[in-house]
This record gives C-alpha cells, sequence and structure tokens, in this order.
C-alpha cells in the first residue's frame, strides 16, 4: 500500500513538473508579429487568404497587427495559428480639424496649434463627440470580426517625437479641457482671469501638478473605455498600445507632462506595450532599442513587444539586409522582449534582402 502510495506520489510530482515546464516553455516563445498586411503587393499579390496565410506561416510570422478588416482573411489566419489584432488611430485626423475645428488643440497662448509636421493633425483628447465615435467604431469592429486584440495608435496628447528633438507646444487649453479641469479637480479660476492665455498661464505657474494628472488621467481613463467596450464583445482580446520610446526623465518629462502618456498607470489595462523604437529616425544606437524596451518591462510588469523600424527613412536613408537582421534580432533578444514587429511588414516583403533577413530572425 505504501509502495502505491509512493508510486502516485511520484507520478503527481512527475506531471506538476513536466506541466511546469511545458508552461515556462510556451511563455519563452517570443512573438513574431507582421505589422500590417500588404495582400496586394510583394509575395501576397493574387494570393488567396489561405495561400497569404501559408506564406506568413513559412516566413516566421505568428501575429498580425492592423490586420485588414476582412473576416475570411482572419479565419484564415486563425486556422494558420496565427493571431489577428485590429488597430487604431485615437487623438488624430486632419478631418477632425477640418468638419470640427474646435477639436484643434489650444495652446497656452490661447492659439491653436500648429501642426509639426505637414499632415500631423493632433486632436484634443476631451471632445466627447470623438471619444464615443471611437468608441462606437471599436464596439463595431469586435462584433463584425474576431480579432484577438486591439492596438492603439496617438492614444496621448498632440506632440512630434520621431527626430531628435521633440516638436512640442503645451495643450489643450480650449473652453471644453479649462472646463473639465476644474471640475475634475475642485478648482475655480480667479475672477480677473478674462483670457484662455491668462488661465493657461495660471494654471501652470499654480496648478502644474493636478493639470498634469488631468492630462494623464484623461489619457488612461479613455484607454480603460476603449478596453471595456472592445471586451464587451470579444472578453479576452488584449489591449495594447504603441507608445512613444521616451523614459519619464527625458525632455523633462514630456511624455507624461505635455503627452500625458503615463505607461505605469496605464499598465492597470494595457496587456502588451509597443514603444516605437525607430532607431534611425530617432538618431539613436542600436543598442537603445533593447534598453527602452528593458526600461518599458521593468516599468510596467506588462509584456513588451517593441515595433522596430525596417523603413529606408528618415530620407536618404537606405536600410541594408544585416542592418534590418540586427535590428529585428535586438528588438527580438531584449531582456524585457516577449516579441518583435517590424515597421512596416510592407517595406520588409517588397525588399528581398530585408525579407531574408526577416526570415532569419523569425523562423526557427
Amino acid at each position: 500500500m505504501r509502495n502505491a502510495i509512493a508510486l502516485l506520489a511520484l507520478l503527481v510530482l512527475f506531471i506538476t513538473c513536466t506541466s511546469g515546464a511545458v508552461t515556462t516553455m510556451s511563455k519563452t516563445k517570443k512573438v513574431r508579429c507582421a505589422f500590417g498586411l500588404p495582400l496586394d503587393s510583394g509575395p501576397f499579390k493574387g494570393k488567396s487568404h489561405a495561400e497569404a496565410a501559408k506564406l506568413l506561416t513559412e516566413m516566421g510570422v505568428d501575429s498580425v497587427c492592423a490586420c485588414p478588416q476582412n473576416a475570411e482573411l482572419i479565419e484564415a489566419l486563425h486556422a494558420a495559428g496565427i493571431k489577428a489584432y485590429a488597430e487604431i488611430s485615437v487623438f488624430i485626423g486632419k478631418q477632425h480639424w477640418e468638419a470640427h475645428p474646435e477639436s484643434h488643440p489650444i495652446n497656452s497662448d490661447g492659439k491653436p496649434i500648429a501642426a509639426p509636421v505637414p499632415g500631423y493633425c493632433g486632436v484634443c483628447p476631451n471632445q466627447e463627440w470623438l471619444r464615443k465615435e471611437l468608441l462606437d467604431k471599436v464596439s463595431k469592429r469586435f462584433q463584425e470580426f474576431e480579432y484577438d486584440g486591439l492596438w492603439l495608435d496617438f492614444i496621448r496628447y498632440p506632440g512630434r517625437w520621431e527626430g531628435k528633438e521633440p516638436v512640442l507646444e503645451e495643450c489643450c487649453f480650449c473652453d471644453v479641457c479649462l472646463t473639465k479641469f476644474a471640475k475634475s479637480k475642485g478648482i475655480a479660476y480667479p475672477t480677473d482671469l478674462k483670457s484662455t492665455h491668462d488661465k493657461a498661464h495660471w494654471i501652470l505657474a499654480k496648478h502644474r501638478a493636478a493639470w498634469t494628472q488631468f492630462k494623464c488621467d484623461t489619457i488612461t481613463n479613455f484607454a480603460a473605455q476603449l478596453k471595456q467596450t472592445m471586451q464587451a464583445q470579444r472578453p479576452y482580446a488584449l489591449l495594447a498600445i504603441f507608445n512613444v520610446p521616451w523614459t519619464k526623465d527625458e525632455f523633462s518629462g514630456a511624455v507624461i507632462n505635455q503627452l500625458g502618456q503615463d505607461i505605469k498607470a496605464l499598465a492597470k489595462y494595457v496587456d502588451v506595450y509597443s514603444p516605437m523604437v525607430y532607431h534611425l529616425y530617432c538618431q539613436r544606437p542600436m543598442n537603445w532599442i533593447a534598453d527602452y524596451t528593458n526600461w518599458v518591462h521593468k516599468t510596467t510588469g506588462k509584456a513588451v513587444w517593441p515595433i522596430v523600424q525596417t523603413v529606408d527613412e528618415p530620407e536618404g536613408t537606405k536600410m541594408s539586409g544585416d542592418e534590418v537582421y540586427r535590428t529585428l534580432r535586438t528588438g527580438l533578444d531584449a531582456a524585457g522582449s516577449d516579441g518583435v514587429m517590424p515597421f512596416t511588414f510592407a517595406s520588409v516583403v517588397e525588399n528581398p534582402a530585408k525579407l531574408e533577413a526577416l526570415k532569419k530572425v523569425f523562423v526557427e
């Protein structure tokens, strides 16, 4: 009897240890994600959905972010064991500036902010009509398509971060924001402050910390609403963001103070972070990709899939296959990394040398 009990105990221990080993192994498998799926170009042109999925598998791709809104395509990807993720741009859009002038953020001088580069039009995050429009968009998309999750882009206040030096303005001080800030913080504006300029400078001089917290809460709380809306349709879908690749200490804390993107606060709702570590855009060394990826993981405790540069930008840049290989390898092998994705997948598959480099990293 004792021998039987001992044998049973050993069997249970073996199963437990084996199960634990399998779990650990599955956790160490890092994600190889494509950003976008260019069905009309490169090797995908003219292919059926099933053939496209087969090609992705042969390339080592196991996930697609910004996957096209096509139910048959998503079904084919799932049949091949490939995850399909939606992506939306949140607080941005020239069309909003044109159709809703009130969405154009106001700076501390009481004037509409300038577009830091042609085509970049960040919008006020406190416009209720826009927030409702975005929530409805997410709800509809996850009703219609079996996405595995959602990536949020431009989930922040306006600002141009790409480049060696950022282009930032203090905003938004529109009437909606001023009213909402005062109400949320229980603050009354002095009666002698009549203009937007005066109110903005009073806030920055007297209530800077409260203003920064208000901005971060605006972004974090809306991310929570987006996740709740998505999971009402797909309870197990992931929420992820493309976050600006700055630490809280860089550029005088601009990622929090100006952009309102507090990744530590967002971690309550965000499942995966994809820092946009575009080393050539930002004129940073290659090791910055790993360093920043590790910092995000340590700061949030969440999964990190860095999105790394594979496009030939800025103008005059030509990324070789070798540099694409080293960039993807650095992003995937970083200690805090749980995966990697190229920006963009199209730039890789349309270039034979880059595609070969991706396969060397993705296929194992």
